[in-house]
């Protein structure tokens, strides 16, 4: 995948459908919920390693868990807007790795192209060299 072809993934806002069962469990403040947030798309297999690790490094002792392309975290309401920040850094700072990486393998890429091109043209000058010593006389 190209670099330019990789849009940014974005946390979406919490559906109605979401925050009516949030609200119908609802017990207590200090409750664990589970609170699933939807990205715009589903994440690449290596934008989802790369999102383990940004979790982590967030320092946040929260469970996240990603599935297809919804991540849920579970907390307490009062540590909500702390972990949803931790969760927003997250997932920005796994788009710019993602692209970083998109990048270096796109680079890697056509440095190989040029590397094989570079090949084919002196082996093509080599031909040419062996096959203009022959004596046709």
């Amino acid at each position: 995948m190209l670099s330019g072809s990789f849009k940014h993934l974005k946390i979406l806002p919490l559906a109605d459908k979401e925050r009516r069962k949030l609200k119908e469990s609802a017990h207590s403040e200090t409750k664990l919920y589970t609170i699933p947030f939807s990205l715009s798309a589903p994440p690449p297999p290596a934008w989802s390693e790369i999102f383990k690790l940004a979790w982590y490094q967030t320092g946040s002792h929260v469970p996240v868990r990603l599935d297809k392309n919804v991540l849920q975290l579970t907390c307490t309401l009062d540590g909500l807007p702390s972990v949803f920040n931790n969760l927003k850094a997250a997932v920005a700072a796994t788009n710019e790795k993602y692209d970083a990486k998109l990048r270096h393998e796109a680079d890697e890429q056509a440095a190989t192209r040029l590397r094989q091109q570079e090949t084919k043209r002196t082996a093509e000058h080599a031909v040419d060299a062996a096959l203009d010593k022959l004596d046709y006389s």
